[in-house]
Parts: structure tokens; sequence; C-alpha cells
């Protein structure tokens, strides 16, 4: 039997707190649907979101015996315009992939050196050697015809396109998947990659380090990076 622990501070003055911090901070309204307390870590961890757009949800935290917040809202902003910037390249090169993911950070997260309204496209200019991406691809491929030439082919052509569009680093991961996982898919063609029953579906994952991004040059250099 684990006892209860109440909060050190009442949540509805957690997230008052928050709302407010954000507001002055972004000056714009969010919302803070999620709350909970953490009595091992004395820590309040949050969801939260602007109220002119609540899918761009985004983590807050807060210790409760510190002044201090933790948000990645820009974070989370840049990624989804990331996305949405790079949504045609991913699925013309990709098109069996049912989800795609792009996390965009700042070198060393220095949020506060940047300004909070600039949009990514402004920043991928202004800040392109301080950018940081992480980027996941969830894809189905027949195991029957998969041909590690023609696969290294076209990750290069979309590295290729990174690096045209002053995408200095980054990081991928490819997560391919059996053929017999389009029968769970729901008609929409989304499903969560991060739900535990599609792992047995799993044939391979392509990981490329930023460290390899960087010195790749040609089709070849992906398919040595190929471990399988």
């Amino acid at each position: 039997i684990h006892a209860y622990i109440s909060p050190p501070i009442e949540e509805s003055e957690v997230i008052t707190e928050i709302q407010s911090y954000l507001h002055d901070k972004y000056q714009q309204e969010f919302i803070v649907p999620e709350i909970k307390y953490i009595p091992a870590t004395k820590e309040y961890t949050m969801i939260a979101y602007p109220i002119e757009e609540p899918n761009l949800t985004f983590n807050v935290s807060k210790y409760s015996y510190s002044r201090e917040i933790e948000e990645n809202y820009l974070s989370e902003k840049w990624s989804k315009e990331a996305e949405v910037i790079y949504d045609t390249a991913i699925n013309q090169l990709f098109p069996d992939n049912f989800r795609f993911r792009i996390n965009v950070r700042i070198k060393d997260n220095q949020t506060e050196l940047i300004p909070h309204d600039i949009q990514y496209q402004d920043l991928r200019e202004s800040n392109a050697k301080e950018l940081r991406h992480t980027i996941f691809i969830h894809t189905i491929q027949n195991s029957d015809t998969f041909n590690k030439s023609i696969e290294s082919e076209r990750i290069y052509k979309f590295i290729k396109h990174l690096k045209e569009n002053n995408i200095y680093s980054a990081s991928l991961d490819i997560h391919y998947y059996k053929t017999s996982l389009k029968q769970l898919l729901p008609k929409e063609g989304k499903i969560d990659p991060y739900n535990k029953k599609i792992d047995d579906y799993r044939l391979k994952v392509f990981s490329m380090s930023t460290m390899d991004y960087k010195t790749v040059k040609e089709p070849k250099d992906i398919e040595n990076i190929f471990n399988f």
C-alpha cells in the first residue's frame, strides 16, 4: 500500500503560476490541461498548449522548492513548423511512411538568445549552425524486395535535400516495418509508432549519427552505415 503524499503547493496555484509565466514570456494565452506531482523528486510536470494552437502541446516542469520553470515551447513550435516544411520531401521519398517526427532545438538549448517570435524558416537562415535536428521516419517495407543500394540512394537524396536547405546538423532514425502491419492501420493510415503492438512487425532500424550526417557525400557512404 502506497500512502498518498499531497503536493506542498496546490496544483491550481502551480497552474496559475505557469500560465502567468508563459503569458509574460510569450505574450499569449496558454492552457495547462494536465499536471502531475512526483513526490520522489518534488517535481510538478505539466502539459501545456497555446490557446489558439491546441495541437501544439509541450512540456513544463517545476520543482516545489525552486522558482525555476523549465519548458520546451519554442522547440516544439519549431519542430511543428519544420515538419510542415519537409512533409512533401519525406512523403515523396518515403511514400509508405505512416509517421515522421522532426525534433528541432538550439545547440545547448540556448533558446533565451533567440527572438521568441521567430519562425523556423527564418531561424534556419539566421542560426543554421546552432540548430540541431533529430528525425524519425516510420515506414513499411517489403522484406522480400528490400535492396540496400536502392534504399541508400533514397536516404542519400533526403540528406542531400536537407543539406541544400541549410541543415548542418541532423541525426536520422528510419524504422522499417513488415507489410503485414498494413492490416492494423486505421483508414486514415496513421498508427502510433510508440504503441508496443507494432514492435512485432518491425524489420530493422537504420540509424545515422550527426557525425555520419556531416560526412556523407554519396550513396555509398549510406550503404556503409547499414548494419543489417
